[in-house]
């Protein structure tokens, strides 16, 4: 089975965070930055995952 690109993962991850209420809809998200550090990822994978939820 093969593994699923990390920055959909990253993607799936801040989408439930949004769903579940911590954060609002339109509310702006914390930097690129300091998620990429939360969930040990580069800056690269961060900015790929996050633009996945403006589709």
């Amino acid at each position: 089975m093969p593994r699923e690109e990390p920055y959909l993962a990253v993607a799936d991850v801040l989408r439930a965070r949004i769903l579940s209420g911590e954060w609002e809809i339109g509310e702006r998200l914390p930097s690129r930055a300091r998620l990429a550090v939360e969930y040990e990822v580069g800056r690269n994978v961060m900015q790929r995952g996050s633009s996945q939820l403006r589709v």
